[in-house]
């Protein structure tokens, strides 16, 4: 290790140099391991306080613009409980396909394919049809919570 550093001093220093109260060393495979738990807990359409166990108090979600979004949306989490509840009322079933991901220290970048059976008709799809959209997603972490995610959408037209 660096200066003869352990990991668990680096991480410690990090933590508590960006001001953040040290809890406990969370590696990137840690967090790593949190978002596909996140990605599994959506699709299984697991109750919204089970969901929010994997989110910070502080959690900031942004949706950058998209065909359901045009001007893009960012919300805290409240507004993520409810979205979620509402969301479970549209999408019959989903999955996601994770194509990549990397993991270095409190950030997790993932690339998936989302795929959605609609419980409702949106636009010209009827309900039972299938959409899909290819994702870029971005997780940052503090003491093993997701503080910040940013999705960039492209979704299939429909």
């Amino acid at each position: 290790m660096p200066g003869g550093k352990s990991a668990a001093k680096i991480a410690a220093d990090h933590h508590l140099s960006s001001g953040a109260p040290y809890n406990r060393v969370v590696s990137a495979i840690d967090n790593l391991a949190v978002v596909y738990e996140y990605l599994q807990a959506i699709s299984s359409n697991v109750p919204v306080e089970e969901l929010l166990g994997f989110l910070a108090p502080e959690i900031v979600q942004e949706e950058m613009p998209n065909m359901l979004k045009p001007q893009g949306d960012s919300r805290g989490r409240a507004e993520l409980q409810r979205d979620y509840e509402r969301g479970r009322q549209m999408i019959a079933s989903q999955r996601y396909d994770i194509q990549s991901s990397i993991a270095m220290g409190d950030t997790v970048s993932i690339e998936v394919i989302w795929t959605g059976r609609l419980a409702v008709a949106v636009g010209d799809l009827p309900q039972g049809a299938e959409m899909r959209a290819r994702c870029a997603i971005f997780f940052e972490f503090q003491d093993g919570k997701i503080v910040r995610q940013r999705n960039y959408d492209c979704f299939e037209t429909f």
